[in-house]
This record gives C-alpha cells, sequence and structure tokens, in this order.
C-alpha cells in the first residue's frame, strides 16, 4: 500500500486487556502495514479513547505503554518493527529524513537524521547531545563534514536540533552593531571575517520548516568604511576582538635600492691594407659610353610617367679599387690587367665603436695605401637610488625611464595592406616590491628590478612582416634587460646583495699574409692585430627600513638636505617639515580600545540589567 493511503486512515482506541501481539496486528492491518515482532512485548494493553488518531498518533500512543515494557515501535514507510527500546536500533529499520522535515516526526516516533552545526566542533558538540538524547537514542559526530548523526525520538530530534543549530529553545536574541574601521578597508575585513564565520558553519544556511537559521554576517559600508554587524549577543565580542586585531595601524616600510653598473673596455687596432694593379684596370673603372633604356608606366587615372634606367655597371675609381671589383667597361680590351691587394680587415672605421683612430691612406691608378691605428679606452659608471614608501603587504612600484610602443604582430586588411599592431612596454629603471613584516621586525620582500632599454634605431630591430603592397618591413625593437626577482628575508635596515653579474671577454684576433706578415719590422705591413677587452659588473642591493615617527623624521631630514640648492629653499623645506610633523594631540583611541568601548554601549544597549550605576 503506498504512503498516500494510509496517511488519510484513522484509528480510535476502545481496548481492553488486549494482547500486545493481537492489538499490533490488527493496528497494522487495518492501517496498511506489514508488521514485524523482533520482540514480543508481555502483558496486556488497555486504553480508551473514541477520538480520531492518525498512524503518527496512534503509534505515538503505542510507545508510550511499549517503552517502558523494553520494546518500542518503528515505523518505516509502510513497514511496522517491534524491537528492543534497551539495545541500539540498528540503522537499516529508521527512517532517515532531511533537518526541515524533522517537525513531521511524530513525538515517540523514531528517526534518524544528520544535524550540522553552527560554528561549534562536532567532537566538542558530542558530549552535551549525548545529555540530551532519550535512552533509545544513538550519536556518532562527523567531524570532516561538521554533521551529527542522531537516532532518537521526534522530541529528542527536534531538541538536539535547536541545540546544534541555535533554534528553538536554545535560540539567543539576535542584535547588530556598526564599527567604523580606523586603517584598514572595511571590504576587506568584511570579506575575512564572513568567509572565516562562514567556514565555522559549514557552508550554507540551513532551513527549519519555515524558519531560516542563518549564520551572523558583517557587511562593509563604503562610504563611512564601517561594519555593519549582525549576530547573536554571544558571538558579537568575538567578532568585535577579531575586528580589533584586523584594524590595526599599518606598518611602513621605506625600500631603498641601489643599483651599480660598471663597463670596462679597452680596444687596440693596427692594420695596414696595401693594393698594386695594372692601371688599365683604373681605366676600365670609369664609366663611359652610358647606355639607357627609357620605361613608360600609365598609372590607373591615365597619367603616363618615363622612368630612364643606366645599364652601364658604375664604380668609384682611386683608392677604393682595394675593395671593389675589376672594371668591366671596353677600355683596351686586348690588354690583359692584374691586380695584388690584402685584405685583412682593418678597414677605415671599427665597426662597434663606429670610429677609426688614425687613419693614413695614399692611392694612384696603380698603387693604394691604407693604415689605420686606434687605441681606445672607456669606464662607465652607471649609480641609481631608487626608493620608494609602502605599506606592508601592498605592492609598490616606481619606475625611472620610457613607455615605449612596440610592434607586437600586424594586421592585414582586405586590399592586403599591413597595420602594425602596438602595446605599450615600460624601460628603464624599474623597483616593483611587496614586504610584509613580522613581529620581530623582519621584513619578506617579493621584489622584482629590471635596467632596461630598446634599441630604437632604425634597423636594429627584429623583422617580423614584409608588406608585399609597399615593400615596407615591420620590425619589433629589441630590448636589452637586466631583471632580478627573487624572494629575500632581512631585519630591518640591513642590506642584502639580490643579484650580481660579472662578465669579462677578451678578444685578440691576428691576420696577417703568410711569411711576410713575419718579417721583422717589415712584417707590419702586411698584418692586422686587434686587441679588444671588457669587463661588465651589475650589483643590486636593497635595504628595507620599518619606519616608526623617529625613523620617518630622520629620513625626512636627510632627504630634505639632499634637496637643498638655496638658503631660501632651505627655510620654506624646515617650515613645511615643522608643521608636517607637528604631534597630534587629538588621537583617537585604539582599535582595542574603541572596540571595548563599542562592545560595552551594545551589552548595555541589549542587556541593561548588567549594566550597573544610575
Amino acid at each position: 500500500m503506498n504512503q498516500a493511503g494510509w496517511q488519510h486512515r484513522t484509528w480510535a482506541f476502545n481496548v481492553k486487556d488486549a494482547p500486545w501481539v493481537a492489538i499490533l496486528r490488527e493496528f497494522a492491518d487495518s492501517m496498511g502495514f506489514s508488521l514485524s515482532m523482533g520482540v514480543q512485548p508481555t502483558g496486556t494493553f488497555t486504553y480508551f479513547d473514541n477520538r480520531a488518531h492518525s498512524p503518527q498518533q496512534a503509534i505515538d500512543i503505542f510507545n508510550d505503554y511499549l517503552i517502558p515494557l523494553g520494546a518500542i515501535l518503528v515505523r518505516n514507510e509502510d513497514r511496522l518493527i517491534v524491537v528492543n527500546s534497551e539495545l541500539p536500533i540498528a540503522d537499516n529499520l529508521v527512517p532517515f529524513v532531511a533537518v526541515n522535515e524533522i517537525d513531521s516526526i511524530g513525538r515517540n516516533e523514531v528517526a534518524g537524521a544528520a544535524i550540522p552545526m553552527k560554528g561549534i566542533d562536532a567532537q566538542a558538540a558530542l558530549a552535551e547531545v549525548m545529555a540530551m538524547k532519550s535512552q533509545i537514542g544513538t550519536v556518532r559526530a562527523f567531524s570532516n563534514t561538521g554533521r551529527v548523526i542522531v537516532i532518537d525520538t521526534g522530541t529528542h530530534l527536534r531538541r538536539i536540533r535547536d541545540l546544534l543549530l541555535q533554534t528553538g529553545f536554545a535560540r539567543s536574541n539576535d542584535t547588530s552593531a556598526v564599527y567604523q574601521l580606523r586603517h584598514a578597508k572595511a571590504e576587506d575585513v568584511a570579506k575575512a571575517i564572513q568567509e572565516f564565520l562562514t567556514g565555522q558553519a559549514g557552508g550554507a544556511d540551513v532551513q527549519n520548516g519555515s524558519q531560516s537559521v542563518q549564520n551572523d554576517r558583517v557587511v562593509a559600508e563604503k562610504t563611512t568604511n564601517s561594519l555593519i554587524i549582525r549576530g547573536s549577543v554571544e558571538s558579537i565580542p568575538t567578532i568585535y576582538r577579531i575586528i580589533c586585531d584586523l584594524d590595526r595601524f599599518p606598518r611602513e616600510v621605506l625600500l631603498q635600492a641601489l643599483i651599480v653598473e660598471v663597463n670596462i673596455g679597452n680596444t687596440n687596432e693596427f692594420g695596414v691594407e696595401l693594393g698594386i694593379q695594372d692601371s688599365v684596370l683604373f681605366d676600365r673603372s670609369l664609366v663611359n659610353n652610358i647606355q639607357t633604356v627609357n620605361q613608360t608606366l600609365t598609372s590607373p587615372n591615365g597619367v603616363q610617367t618615363t622612368d630612364q634606367t643606366i645599364l652601364s655597371k658604375s664604380t668609384s675609381p682611386g683608392f677604393a679599387f682595394n675593395n671593389a671589383t675589376l672594371g668591366n667597361n671596353a677600355v683596351n680590351q686586348g690588354r690583359i690587367g692584374t691586380q695584388g691587394l690584402s685584405n685583412l680587415g682593418a678597414g677605415r672605421v671599427n665597426g662597434e665603436l663606429g670610429f677609426g683612430g688614425l687613419v693614413l691612406s695614399a692611392g694612384s691608378d696603380s698603387v693604394s695605401a691604407l693604415l689605420r691605428a686606434l687605441d681606445a679606452k672607456f669606464k662607465v659608471d652607471v649609480l641609481s637610488r631608487p626608493q620608494i614608501r609602502t605599506v606592508e603587504n601592498k605592492e609598490a612600484f616606481i619606475q625611472i625611464g620610457q613607455q615605449v610602443p612596440v610592434v607586437d604582430g600586424v594586421t592585414v586588411n582586405a586590399v592586403g595592406s599591413a597595420n602594425p599592431v602596438i602595446r605599450q612596454d615600460k624601460a628603464g629603471i624599474i623597483l616593483r616590491t611587496t614586504p610584509r613584516i613580522s613581529p620581530d621586525g623582519r621584513v619578506q620582500i617579493d621584489v622584482m628590478t629590471e635596467k632596461s632599454a630598446f634599441l630604437l634605431a632604425r634597423g636594429s630591430g627584429v623583422p617580423i612582416f614584409t608588406d608585399t603592397t609597399t615593400g615596407r618591413v615591420i620590425e619589433a625593437p629589441v630590448k636589452d634587460i637586466t631583471t632580478a626577482t627573487t624572494t629575500v628575508s632581512i631585519q630591518s635596515g640591513e642590506t642584502v646583495v639580490l643579484g650580481g653579474m660579472i662578465s669579462n671577454a677578451e678578444n685578440v684576433v691576428h691576420r696577417k699574409v703568410p711569411f711576410l706578415g713575419d718579417i721583422p719590422l717589415l712584417g707590419r705591413l702586411f698584418r692586422y692585430d686587434l686587441e679588444q677587452h671588457s669587463r661588465k659588473e651589475l650589483l643590486v642591493f636593497l635595504t628595507p627600513i620599518v619606519l616608526n615617527d623617529d625613523i620617518s623624521r630622520f629620513h625626512l631630514e636627510d632627504e630634505i638636505s639632499r634637496t637643498l640648492t638655496t638658503p631660501k629653499a632651505g627655510e620654506y623645506l624646515n617650515r613645511w617639515q615643522q608643521n608636517q610633523l607637528a604631534p597630534n594631540t587629538s588621537c583617537p583611541p585604539t582599535p582595542d580600545q574603541y572596540g571595548q568601548n563599542h562592545f560595552q554601549a551594545t551589552q548595555a544597549f541589549t542587556n541593561p540589567q548588567a549594566t550597573t550605576g544610575p
């Protein structure tokens, strides 16, 4: 028989000295239940009540008499089971219901439920729940899920539910208060506390019939940077203490970075280039009998343009025959012209430095000579001292340099023309840090330092696309970068080396004409010698300083002394300093005092009997 059938049936009691087996069998037959007798109650049953009772009410009355006899009648769907009430009842015999269905269980009906706990530990609540259960009840706590599994009669199930969820008879009076923060952001504090409270409550709200059991709430009000708190009288002090601890004065850190870069180098070059040739080759390098061809082009709008192209190859006579091809015109075609030269790479200019030093050259139609000597030394010291002040756990960023538009790809339109995609990139001296301060004054810093520069000269970039319609080559600039990213932990005021790089390069080149270059003294005419040395050093130092009023005042005076240019400027800066650093005689109470006063005011409002005095 389905459940809807027996719910609408009724039972009237007019029983005198009936054996328990007989009366329970007759009740099961009339209600459409099956009956299983795990234990047989002794004695007889007598009860008179002509009112119509639902099956649930009838089971409550039966159990009023069966429990003292050591038995209890359990209903599980359309089955009735008589079990021993002095032994634990097996889970498979008991129906389990949701928390919001506990109110539908009869007062003496046996059922089970998994009841969540509101802000209390499962194991800690076990002792209190055990004291509230009936003699037939069983309780098991599950800490991981924050639930207590209870099997008991309906009356005891409801009491245990109210205790764990703080509803019904265990419900405390809710109250509300407003706390105005002094230092922290209301949104951040509200989010942290609400996540903490939600985690304690085990997640979502629990629906209990028509009553909603909700967690304590903390809401941020941005305009006044305040917190609106709602909760029980017992939970409000705990929330206040948490807020006071979070709303402490933020400590500040002065981060001083020192970037030292040293570039030392020297270059020593000496080389000779010689050339001898038949003078006819000089004549052949001259351009004569120029031949041209005319080409006429017609544009789409009908305009014609005539271009003239020279077919003869032009060359430059004179010293350039040292590195030029042989003449190619028709002067003395029957005569063989000879040429001999050295090509050791001396050239007129050092390709890396951009200048040549001492250059001596001479030439005629038959002889050419080039002598170049260079001795270059350089030392470049770059000292950068960026510094920035920030509060703990907040990222600080400082840049001294440029923001450069960089080509980051191309887009091709419908006619095939390419347009570069531009993004902005930073270059220069960049310092990005996030400090965290421990109670003993140590500072842990996530730091990224960068020294970079873009090569922006034409032709110095990387070709990424060639426009076929215009022949234009789109380049992406090359970025020279030196960076250090790390996390360090040091005491306030100490200096740490974040990173260092020392590179030493030596380049020695000797080129010569075989045999001739080995002749003493005379061999210098047939040699090219290059000796090049370079040394680069880069060191990054970082000093964090946890600031208080005295240290902050000292560093302000130090920076002011560095910027004084005239006595008048010093006078204005000293006057400004005195105004800015004047002591504040009207400081508000500390967060702990504020929270305590706020709590006392709330207690006086919500519990007038607890206050004393007039």
